[in-house]
């Protein structure tokens, strides 16, 4: 299984890197405000567009190496191009024009960010059909655990990296560049451990005659319930937490902190540096307990529920979101923070063992993207919602701490998550899985 889940973990490190870093490199780029949630559009736009596409052809795959694994290799290698195109934007840039540097710097990174999120679309959905394709429908809950966590473990690998201030130890390397170097190697040694050895076989199933668009209207329009209640909880959840990870390092920097990238005193840029790493090392914490978290959920889904065990999740977030508010030590802040991984482990591994133990092979693929493109809407919906429509209030009426109002509302949509989870549908089949115990054993209402 461990294997299986590699991929996972390169596209986690990818994925890390975008969130930790990419806000603050907007900001050292000069990207005016209103232009920042224009540029972040792009991940949850790419996510919903390109995941069905790749679902629906992998899904039809006959390659003599397997459905998933030519989209594995291809997100792998655009992944990577993504983090050179990042990298170097600066120095290309200066190359091309001397007296717009800073323009066309803006716009190559702006065009690295849609190729990383295209090529992180192309790897992903594939990398989570994979688990539900060869892993037995009796241990999808500890398959989609083990995937979760290995997400889990490339977040800390990327955001330690940062915290720590690694990369100004490397001679010709800042802190940044060794972030995205770290990243873009790990995410190639990654996906080639699943290539190689993920057990997966040339799939010799029926083949659909439907064309491509009708397809994916269908898998959205006539999905089973079981499938559109628990894409609702996820895409809620990912509502509520999108704004903390976009935002937190930003938040450290500028509010804990008190640093100022765009300012012209060498302090306070030091102060906003210190608060991005410092805020790094608490993505990295949330992930560490959403790890640890990991290996007790299972136990907790097979006592409690799937439903009770996610609703609780959600809710723990809640909690979390409003009482930092009135928190202004950062260790404090720190450790709150890092229980925000009990929700990350939860959201991210239940909606999608529950549809695959309940959808036939050759529908993985589809119903799936169906999951995943439901996160992306609320990825999409906290940008526009609270990072583009609050922020801008805010700051239009020069709101004292706006950046706490950004994250915070985040908590509204995993409250309506966490109340919604009492719709979930959990197959009510009790298969015997590890030590003959059944993981799931609610039914539905």
């Amino acid at each position: 299984m461990i294997a299986i889940s590699f991929a996972l973990l390169g596209y986690q490190l990818a994925y890390a890197c975008n969130f930790a870093m990419i806000t603050p490199i907007m900001s050292r780029l000069n990207f005016p405000e209103h232009i920042k949630p224009i540029v972040w559009w792009a991940a949850p736009i790419t996510d919903l567009v390109v995941q069905p596409i790749v679902a629906y052809y992998s899904d039809q795959s006959f390659a003599k190496m397997g459905r998933r694994r030519p989209y594995l290799i291809v997100g792998g290698l655009g992944t990577s191009s993504g983090f050179l195109m990042i990298y170097f934007c600066e120095k290309m840039g200066q190359a091309i024009s001397k007296t717009n540097a800073l323009l066309w710097s803006q716009i190559i990174f702006s065009a690295a960010f849609v190729i990383m999120n295209i090529a992180l679309n192309i790897l992903q959905g594939p990398a989570r059909s994979l688990v539900g394709d060869v892993v037995p429908v009796h241990q999808q809950i500890v398959a989609n655990t083990i995937a979760t966590i290995m997400n889990g473990c490339g977040a800390i690998i990327v955001n330690l990296v940062g915290a720590f201030d690694i990369g100004n130890y490397i001679p010709h390397f800042n802190n940044e560049q060794f972030v995205f170097m770290v990243g873009m190697s790990l995410v190639f040694i990654a996906v080639l451990i699943t290539i190689i050895f993920a057990p997966e076989v040339r799939y010799s199933g029926p083949k659909t005659e439907k064309g491509l668009w009708t397809e994916i209207y269908k898998s959205f329009r006539y999905a089973p319930k079981l499938v559109t209640r628990a894409a609702v909880c996820f895409g809620l959840a990912w509502c509520g937490f999108f704004e903390f990870l976009v935002e937190v390092t930003d938040f450290f920097g500028r509010e804990v902190f008190h640093g100022n990238p765009n300012s012209s005193c060498l302090d306070d840029k030091n102060n906003y540096t210190k608060g991005v790493n410092f805020g790094m090392g608490c993505i990295a914490a949330t992930y560490a307990i959403s790890l640890m978290y990991g290996f007790v959920q299972p136990y907790l889904i097979s006592k409690l529920g799937a439903r009770t065990c996610f609703a609780a999740s959600q809710f723990i977030e809640v909690a979390s979101l409003i009482i930092f508010n009135f928190i202004s030590n950062k260790y404090a802040l720190f450790c709150l923070f890092a229980m925000l991984g009990v929700s990350f482990m939860a959201f991210n591994s239940i909606p999608f063992a529950i549809v695959a133990m309940a959808v036939p092979e050759q529908d993985m693929g589809k119903f799936m993207a169906v999951v995943n493109s439901c996160g992306c809407v609320g990825q999409q919906t906290a940008n526009i919602v609270i990072g583009s429509g609050i922020m801008s209030l805010l700051k239009s009426i020069n709101f004292a701490k706006p950046y706490n109002i950004q994250i915070a509302s985040g908590g509204f949509f995993a409250l309506l998550s966490g109340i919604l989870t009492v719709r979930m549908i959990v197959p009510g089949e009790k298969p015997k899985g590890l030590n003959n115990t059944p993981l799931l054993e609610e039914k539905e209402n």
